[in-house]
């Protein structure tokens, strides 16, 4: 079955806020090629995205502090757990 470019887009955009928490920042050219989408498609991309995100004025995006996940010693040792399950 071949994809439908919104759900290329959805796909797209999870794997956006996937890298954002991951790596805590996003740079547009790094999305552009690890995608191979062209600059104007970032930018839509991003604008989706800018209810969450926030810009810091030299190419790199984040996620808003709401959104950011915050990590405890609770947090740890429920991943640890898991981890061995």
């Amino acid at each position: 079955m071949v994809s439908s470019p919104r759900s290329r887009s959805a796909e797209r955009l999870v794997d956006i806020i996937i890298a954002l928490h991951r790596n805590g920042s996003v740079n547009r050219n790094d999305l552009m090629r690890r995608f191979g989408i062209t600059e104007r498609t970032v930018y839509r991309d991003l604008q989706a995205l800018s209810p969450l995100i926030e810009h810091d004025g030299k190419g790199q995006y984040q996620l808003l502090p709401a959104y950011r996940q915050s990590c405890c010693s609770s947090c740890h040792a429920v991943n640890d757990e898991t981890a061995h399950d």
